[in-house]
């Protein structure tokens, strides 16, 4: 089973920031919007060439797609897969059905977005997925991952299929990641003794070296 994190937050507040010090070599991002990476090593990120087997990016915001190409990129080594701007696939999918009348789009998509998570589950124990998505407040005044709307949100509670979800926020100045809640609107959770910290750097490739350690996983190299 792979480890998968969930990292919400409002826009601007450092969640794509967090991936400027991963491996190139180890991580695969897939967008769903082609857009530049918000740090000075966002150049060197290319997109991924098929045939040369390189690159560091994917564009799609294609539900369906991600599962094949999620699994090609453990198939040729990727070790970490980062999923950003996660609200946008969902919104595609939307858009991409404006016109269909009924629930089956709504119960689909729902469907579709819980196909995804149990198909990250099954990837090898030694991948991990980051899943970068923004934030909403409900009418209750709690912090939710945004969907698109309450028939889906009466669907599906994506936060409640993670283990860990962290939240960025700008404090005193500085991008921060968040690793437990501290008021009950909040739905900030980890492992217990995972992070020592409520608020720590914004870094993936920290939070991605604690979390291996924590869990104990070994980078198997694949047979040639």
């Amino acid at each position: 089973m792979a480890e998968k994190t969930l990292i919400m937050a409002t826009s601007g507040s450092g969640k794509t920031t967090s991936l400027r010090n991963l491996n190139l070599d180890e991580v695969m991002v897939i967008q769903p919007i082609n857009k530049r990476l918000p740090f000075p090593s966002g150049k060197d990120w290319k997109l991924w060439d098929k045939d040369s087997l390189t690159g560091s990016r994917f564009i799609t915001r294609d539900l369906h797609k991600m599962k094949p190409f999620m699994k090609k990129m453990v198939d040729v080594g990727k070790k970490i897969i980062v999923i950003d701007d996660f609200v946008y696939c969902i919104a595609g999918q939307v858009m991409d059905q404006i016109d269909e009348v009924g629930f089956d789009k709504w119960n689909q998509l729902a469907k579709d977005v819980h196909s995804l998570m149990e198909f990250i589950d099954m990837l090898p124990e030694d991948v991990r997925v980051y899943v970068l998505t923004h934030t909403e407040e409900d009418s209750n005044g709690n912090i939710k991952m945004k969907t698109a709307g309450k028939l889906i949100d009466n669907l599906l509670t994506p936060e409640g299929m993670f283990t860990t979800v962290l939240g960025a926020t700008f404090t005193d100045g500085k991008y921060k990641f968040k690793t437990q809640k501290e008021r009950n609107s909040e739905p900030y959770k980890s492992p217990m003794g995972m992070f020592k910290d409520v608020l720590i750097d914004n870094d993936l490739k920290v939070i991605d070296d604690i979390q291996v350690k924590y869990y104990g996983i070994t980078n198997e190299k694949k047979e040639s």
